[in-house]
This record gives C-alpha cells, structure tokens and sequence, in this order.
C-alpha cells in the first residue's frame, strides 16, 4: 500500500473510530441494517393491525367471532402490496418518522378501498362484518400511525438520519456536505480521474468501498474524466454544477442530442388523470359503505 492509499485508510479509520458503536456498525454494512429495519417495522405494522382488527372484533360482539382474524388477512397482503410499491419502506421513511406514518395511512387508505371492493363487489361479505371492517380501519390508522411514530424516533435516536454510506469527493472545489457524507479530498489522498491507471482505480476503489452514492465537486473541465472513471463504479454518481444554480431545474431531458433542462410541467397525463379518477372514486365508494351501517 503506497503513502496516499495509508493515509487514505488512516483517516476513514480515524473517522469511525470517533463515531458512536452503532455508527461504526451502520458504516460498515448500511444495506444489512436497512433491511432488519424494514423487517421490524413490517413486523410492527402486523401486529398494529391485527390488533386493531382483533379489538373491533371484541368491540362489536363482545367477543372473539373470527371476523376480525378473517379480515386481517385479506387487508395486510393488500396493504403489504401497496406499501411496498410506494415509500412506506425506504430511505425517507427511517428519516422521518413523520413521512413513514403519512406514508403508510396512504398505503392504508388504498387498501381499504381495494379490500371493499373485494369484500363486497365480490359478494363475499357472508365471512366478514362491515362494523368489524369499519372499527377495525379505525383502529389500524390509529395503532399504525403511533406505532410508526414510536418506532421512528426510537430508530432516529439509535442511528441518527443517515441509512446510505455517502462519499463527498472534492478535486479543487470547495463543497460542504450536505448530510453525513464522508469528506474526501482528492489532491490530499492522491486520488485522481485516471481510468487507465491501476492503482488511481484502486484508490477510488477504496474510497467507495459500501458506498452507495458519490458526489464529486471539480472544475468544469475535470467533470468528462471523473464520469469516466466513475463510470463502472456501482454506485450513484454526481457532479456537482454550481453553475446552474440560478436555473431551478427539475429534471434533466434532452433534444436531440443537446441536454436540456426542465424547468416546468404541464397536466397530469391522461392515463394519470385516470388513475387519479379511479382512486377518488374507489376512496369515496369504500366511504360510502363503510359510513352505510351509521346511516
């Protein structure tokens, strides 16, 4: 190991040896920690609804029937489904307790409006109760939400609000992070944009070593090198652009072969409007039935 890759080593070392224990850990495996998070609050958001649905039960007959077991396992598939294809489970939701209890209401609220219409377009509420269905909604948005918040700051306590090893790369520019992203600097560690140089790949290789996103800031005629050498990486790579700062842009597209950057949208297109339709309708019907025994 040559001088720059000791020194290079020495200080990541240094930095989590400074850190707290769980820091050190989340450092060194950020993508295992996640998914025993994920794994707890999925348990957590179970055991909130099927208690929810087991109090409506015994709220409605005084005792247990089944209604409440029968309903609890058609509605968590149906809500597991949509949290997951949302953001109920991600990055966002362990930094924000609040995000992961408005993001799984949401995915709730879908999943009662699919689960009526199983229920009863389907014509199968013989096998369940429209009071242990409504009670138990009730009680799933209420144990879900203060069982997300709960567990939210416990997990915001214990490992702070960084989930995702970040790399701050600075080659002649000067950049504050803008989070918990590990500062390097490039002339100090001897790292440089070489992709033909072996053992410059192998001091960047380092350098990511469980990162997951990096972001370089150099001089304007660096940024085609470093996107070269960071092209194989296997991580989210970006340059930063100062320069486009006055310019509020939303997205990067191109014309032609000319990028172009996005500065406004227009309307939803039909096929989101539709969806959007659909769900208002679903929502509002599921309402309906729900509301019908209170009538």
């Amino acid at each position: 190991m040559n001088r720059a890759s000791l020194g290079l080593a020495r200080q990541l070392e240094g930095e989590r040896s400074l850190a707290p224990r769980h820091r050190a850990h989340r450092v060194a495996d950020f993508q295992r920690l996640r998914l025993r998070l994920y794994a707890t609050i999925l348990a957590v958001d179970a055991v909130a609804m099927a208690c929810a649905f087991l109090l409506a039960d015994a709220a409605r007959f005084g005792r247990y029937e089944g209604y409440g077991l029968s309903t609890f396992l058609v509605l968590f598939p149906t809500y597991l489904a949509i949290a997951l294809n949302g953001d109920a489970f991600s990055i966002p939701a362990l930094k924000s307790p609040r995000h992961s209890a408005a993001s799984a209401v949401r995915s709730l609220l879908f999943a009662f409006a699919v689960a009526t219409a199983i229920f009863f377009s389907l014509k199968v509420g013989e096998d369940f109760s429209r009071l242990v269905f409504g009670i138990g909604s009730v009680f799933s948005l209420a144990l879900v939400t203060g069982a997300r918040l709960a567990l939210g700051g416990a997990i915001c306590r214990r490992y702070g609000r960084s989930f995702r090893r970040e790399v701050l790369i600075l080659d002649g520019v000067d950049a504050a992070p803008a989070g918990e992203e590990t500062v390097v600097d490039a002339a100090k560690e001897g790292l440089k944009p070489a992709p033909d140089d072996p053992a410059a790949l192998d001091r960047l290789a380092r350098v990511l070593d469980k990162a997951e996103r990096a972001i370089v800031a150099c001089p304007p005629e660096r940024r085609e090198a470093w996107t070269r050498a960071l092209a194989g990486a296997n991580v989210d790579v970006e340059i930063l652009a100062p320069e486009l700062a006055a310019v509020p842009a939303i997205g990067l597209r191109r014309h032609g072969s000319t990028p172009a950057l996005l500065v406004g949208c227009g309307p939803l297109p039909l096929h989101s409007r539709a969806v959007k339709r659909v769900m208002d309708l679903a929502i509002a019907g599921a309402s309906l039935v729900l509301l019908a025994p209170a009538m």
